[in-house]
């Protein structure tokens, strides 16, 4: 309940130039009291449309962070200490790990310890950051699982007495580039760097050494597009020497490119489009911005704000009780044309009317949308006979994520089952 607290996400809100072009929307609401696992479609389906991301290229990082992975068209799930692979036309998943008797509680286990959010998928392969539990030859290294081998091999030994923490990976001409905190040899002091490794060789260079924040985002056939958090730059370099530069005319890191425009938030925080030189820049007219998805077709966003949904009692270490205000995003989505045009209300989750004892309100921390499908990892909020309101997810064995029709309003439960090992 508490994470719930702390986790703000937009009301609803409605533009002035709003127009929906549905009768009615695929509103998600419950009539009755009901669990979690009788209020969603149990038999699995698949009705994709043509809405992909053939056209589109952003920086994987975004979806990462938040468990999910997408390539060539299987979804990857990280999930406490161990990642899935979900085939979305199916719905099958199954574990990296191959043993199906392994418990991953012995090192013998390619997955054995803590396993970070932060993950990348090349050639059907998982590159991801490890440390083994506290108590034996602790470390934290950075690895590569070669699935068809069921092989771990370490690519890189992160010094543990730095601060340092890898989630945005990118892979160019033959390298992975990732970030650690390198010990200066000559000032002893640790210094942010973004690194490079190579996968055949294994052999591995520093790129950038800063004393504030690099980060490789995305890379293309010609370069590689990194953030500079001190300066508050966005770079693309055209070589692997980083020498030949370029920085970008906006800042913010997350950006989609479609076709040859690139669409991002400006500073003044509107949708924005121009090449990805800056140039031809338009004001898509769409501001307040919470977080956006980008597809073939569509703009998908949803807008800042909070909407009182009621009451909860937290009780604090002492035991007493105090009573709070629930105040949080509950997500409509909307999506628009690429030029801001034909905006339209696709997924609303709360009408803003009082909930009744045994009704609940979904609402979404992330966005990832393929083929007319919104899937997100959700909390859920439901209004208990004393008045308050109470968190329930479902079966605490699992992380569930929601997929929503976005034509229908169907919804349907992804399981990702929840295991932790030794921490």
């Amino acid at each position: 309940m508490k994470r719930a607290l702390l986790i703000l996400i937009s009301a609803i809100f409605v533009l002035s130039c709003f127009s929906c072009t549905r009768q009615e929307l695929p509103y998600l609401s419950e009539e009755a009291p009901k669990t979690l696992n009788t209020d969603v479609v149990q038999v699995y389906s698949y009705d994709p449309t043509d809405d992909g991301l053939e056209n589109v290229r952003f920086p994987e990082v975004y979806i990462t962070n938040a468990g999910l992975y997408y390539s060539d068209g299987e979804l990857y799930f990280k999930s406490s200490d161990m990642y899935y692979k979900y085939n979305i036309e199916r719905g099958n998943m199954s574990p990296f790990c191959k043993d199906p008797i392994c418990n991953h509680k012995t090192s013998e286990c390619p997955f054995y310890g803590y396993i970070f959010d932060g993950f990348y998928i090349y050639e059907g392969n998982i590159i991801y950051t490890q440390r083994v539990p506290i108590g034996e030859d602790r470390s934290e290294t950075l690895n590569i699982y070669d699935v068809e081998k069921d092989e771990r091999r370490i690519l890189h030994h992160f010094d543990m007495k730095s601060s340092r923490r890898t989630t945005n990976m990118t892979f160019y001409n033959g390298e992975l580039l990732f970030t650690d905190i390198v010990k200066d040899e000559k000032t002893e002091e640790y210094i942010y760097s973004l690194c490079a490794v190579n996968l055949k060789t294994g052999k591995k260079r520093i790129l950038l050494s800063e004393g504030w924040q690099m980060s490789a985002l995305m890379s293309d056939e010609n370069g590689v597009y990194y953030g500079d958090v001190k300066n508050k730059k966005l770079i693309y370099a055209r070589n692997n020497d980083f020498n030949d530069t370029e920085e970008l005319p906006f800042y913010n890191t997350q950006f989609y490119f479609v076709g040859d425009k690139v669409i991002y938030v400006d500073n003044n925080g509107y949708l924005t489009s121009s090449d990805r030189y800056g140039n031809n820049k338009k004001n898509l007219g769409i501001s307040d911005i919470d977080s956006f998805f980008v597809t073939d077709k569509y703009i998908y966003y949803r807008h800042n704000g909070t909407t009182n949904i009621g009451k909860t009692i937290e009780q604090t270490g002492r035991g007493e009780k105090i009573e709070q205000t629930m105040e949080l995003n509950v997500n409509s989505i909307y999506r628009c044309s690429h030029d801001g045009s034909n905006i339209e209300e696709v997924i609303k989750f709360y009408d803003g009317e009082p909930l009744e004892a045994g009704e609940s309100v979904y609402y979404s921390q992330s966005m990832f949308i393929l083929s007319g499908y919104y899937y997100t990892k959700y909390d859920r909020l439901i209004m208990g006979e004393d008045g308050y309101l109470v968190s329930d997810t479902g079966d605490k064995k699992f992380n569930n994520y929601l997929r929503i029709n976005i034509e229908t309003g169907e919804k349907y439960i992804i399981k990702v089952p929840n295991i932790y090992v030794n921490h």
